[in-house]
């Protein structure tokens, strides 16, 4: 099982609890709960009998306590894995925060550059002294740009692996580590966990190797890094679970993706509520009302009339339009229903 959460839309989250053995198809969904607090999730996942829950032996999530606590309550004597791309995404950002700290420190050096070039020319007496000192004139790089330049367009280059570099970022991954040499011991610290985690090892062999890995990050001795050894520190035991199966939460976030997919088939919906439960009525042969007339546009009206449904027949909808006037859906709970432009109302 996989235990993720996603953000649909206002800031709403929420919990899916997914099955990998259905590989993203009928019986993948097993439980979908708005919000992500451990006592309210775990409260509603504990509603499944006993013996459904002690057939999970395996449960992915990401580096969240919350929901390693909902694992935990709802699932006894499972096998927690923490995902490996979260984990991985944690030293990623580790390396970028530690190019932005470069980043601010280049940028206060040109701006006392610039200062100090102002403040000579306020200082000479004649025009002679001032064209002698000439126009603030950055240094530029062999490739044609500073290194403040360098250092914004950089981001992309160590957030990804090196092999997938073109011409361009190389050349320019190559001033930036001569400029900046822990930067690149950092984003070789960077690869060497990737690699770490695509050898296919023995749990024991994996842990040693970790191991190892944490005393050279640990003897690099950056402080953007600390997050990384506390995080090892915690969760060593969840991680290396990766090894056993090589599980990881990559058929969570397909499945989100999909979610928000078919949510998108009903975007302009005022409430969740409506997209959910009203919006399939409003179809024609199996195609949304709206993409059979791009002009198209609903308007609620009482009629006085009976309910009706959009079937694709063609029915007196109630208005001055009169017979064969356009299909008709009704609201619900005695709501207004909705009625197409094509009424002529």
């Amino acid at each position: 099982m996989s235990l993720d959460e996603t953000c649909l839309s206002n800031g709403e989250v929420y919990t899916i609890l997914t099955n990998k053995a259905a590989h993203g198809g009928k019986g993948t969904l097993a439980a979908m709960v708005r919000g992500v607090a451990a006592d309210t999730v775990s409260d509603i996942l504990r509603k499944m009998s006993l013996r459904q829950r002690l057939k999970v032996k395996t449960v992915t999530t990401e580096l969240s306590s919350a929901m390693m606590l909902i694992v935990h309550r709802v699932f006894p004597g499972v096998k927690l894995v923490n995902d490996r791309y979260h984990v991985q995404q944690l030293m990623s950002e580790a390396v970028d925060q530690l190019r932005i700290r470069y980043r601010w420190e280049v940028l206060d050096a040109y701006n006392k550059a610039i200062r100090e070039h102002r403040q000579k020319r306020r200082q000479a007496k004649t025009k002679a002294e001032r064209e002698l000192i000439g126009t603030w004139e950055p240094e530029r790089m062999e490739n044609g740009a500073t290194i403040p330049q360098i250092m914004a367009r950089s981001r992309h280059i160590i957030l990804k692996h090196k092999s997938k570099w073109n011409d361009t970022q190389k050349e320019r991954a190559k001033i930036l580590f001569r400029a900046f040499p822990n930067l690149e011991i950092a984003y070789n610290l960077f690869l060497r966990l990737a690699e770490l985690f695509n050898r296919k090892v023995s749990p024991s062999a994996a842990r040693l190797n970790f191991a190892r890995w944490y005393n050279e990050v640990e003897a690099f001795g950056n402080r953007e890094f600390n997050k990384v050894l506390e995080t090892f520190e915690n969760h060593n035991t969840t991680i290396i679970n990766y090894f056993e199966q090589r599980l990881t939460n990559a058929s969570a976030e397909s499945f989100n993706t999909k979610i928000k997919a078919f949510r998108s088939q009903f975007r302009g919906s005022p409430t969740s509520h409506f997209s959910c439960s009203a919006s399939p009525r409003f179809t024609a042969n199996g195609l949304p009302a709206h993409r059979k007339n791009p002009l198209t546009r609903f308007f609620r009206m009482d009629t006085g009339g009976e309910e009706r449904n959009y079937g694709g027949e063609e029915r007196n909808c109630g208005g001055e339009g009169g017979e064969n006037s356009g299909g008709v859906s009704s609201g619900r709970d005695g709501a207004p229903p909705l009625f197409c432009c094509r009424c002529r109302l």
